[in-house]
């Protein structure tokens, strides 16, 4: 039974890799229908994810590391076959008569059209094209909101407080967004989490008087995140609006769950900050300010050398931290 599972897998994923991109989109859109309102928020998740794989290949296959490689099947070797001289060669291109206008939206240069990657030089590092006072980091810290929407099944989260910090650490802007008490959930796992009480945003400002201050801000920066998908929708935004890097695209591990799929687990920012700095900078609650300083800092003194270590000059990290250690759990 597994093995008719994999086969059948296998076939869709072959088949979505020749389909028309209507069929695909058909497709998917009919699957999504089959998931439950859990796995259509993973899902999501994926999607914000999928910057990293843009230079990959669409499918990948993950073997254990206990499968040998003798034991997959392998592919035949395709014998030459000759082509017999009646048979006429087409040629390699084929001229456009000159009576044939030819729009010139439709021209598109060599290079346009290749499908190669071209290897960047050893000096031009990715977020070299941003000066060091056009790169920002960026935490927003939320609420569950007690209204639904009509047919709304779970509770929206909502942007509550908003930190910006320059490269260089400093809190370049703070807003809080203004709630009623009542407008969202308050108990003792909240108060926990982002220490807010039924009147702690009372003196927020209109949510348009802080989206216009806080795109301003971001205009033409590079913003820096740690699970920052999540912040954007927050806002009803999303991060592709953004020149936006996330620190969880670099470190992420592969693990195996329990149904044996490989999936790719993020490692949180307080994880990473403890494991580098001895910190734990999420003891007493999650700040804004705080958070978004942790994210530049690990950005700065880690994340920048150790691509210049690893020779890495794109976005994407191909190779996970199989050997991330494994961090104490840091209670609240």
């Amino acid at each position: 039974m597994y093995d008719d599972a994999i086969e059948i897998q296998d076939a869709v994923l072959n088949w979505a890799a020749g389909a028309s991109r209507f069929d695909r989109l058909d497709f998917l859109k009919k699957y999504m229908r089959t998931l439950s309102e859990d796995e259509a928020q993973v899902v999501n998740f994926f999607a914000s994810h999928r910057r990293r794989y843009f230079n990959k290949r669409k499918y990948e296959f993950f073997q254990p590391a206990s499968t040998s490689v003798s034991a997959l099947p392998q592919i035949p070797t395709l014998e030459p076959v000759s082509v017999p001289a009646s048979v006429p060669v087409v040629p390699a291109s084929v001229p456009v008569p000159a009576s044939v206008p030819v729009p010139a939206s439709v021209l598109v240069s060599a290079s346009a059209c290749s499908t190669t990657t071209a290897i960047p030089e050893k000096s031009q590092f990715w977020w070299k094209k941003w000066s060091k006072s056009e790169i920002v980091s960026m935490d927003i810290e939320k609420v569950t909101l007690t209204k639904k929407e009509p047919g709304q099944k779970r509770a929206s989260i909502a942007a509550a407080t908003i930190s910006v910090v320059d490269f260089y650490g400093n809190e370049i802007y703070a807003n809080k967004i203004k709630y009623k008490g009542g407008d969202f959930i308050v108990n003792r796992f909240t108060k926990s989490i982002n220490g807010f009480e039924l009147n702690s945003l009372e003196d927020g400002r209109d949510l348009k008087e802080v989206m216009k201050g806080l795109l301003e801000v971001l205009a033409g920066k590079l913003v820096i995140t740690v699970a920052g998908e999540l912040d954007f929708q927050s806002l009803d935004l999303s991060g592709a609006q953004f020149n936006h890097f996330d620190l969880q695209w670099y470190w992420y591990e592969r693990v195996w769950n329990q149904n044996m799929v490989c999936v790719e687990q993020p490692i949180g920012l307080r994880h990473i900050y403890h494991h580098y700095f001895g910190t734990d900078i999420q003891a007493g609650g999650h700040y804004a300010k705080i958070d978004a300083e942790a994210t530049m800092k690990i950005f700065r003194e880690i994340y920048v050398k150790e691509c210049k270590k690893k020779e890495i000059y794109t976005m994407e990290n191909p190779e996970p931290f199989t050997s991330f250690p494994r961090l104490p759990q840091l209670k609240n």
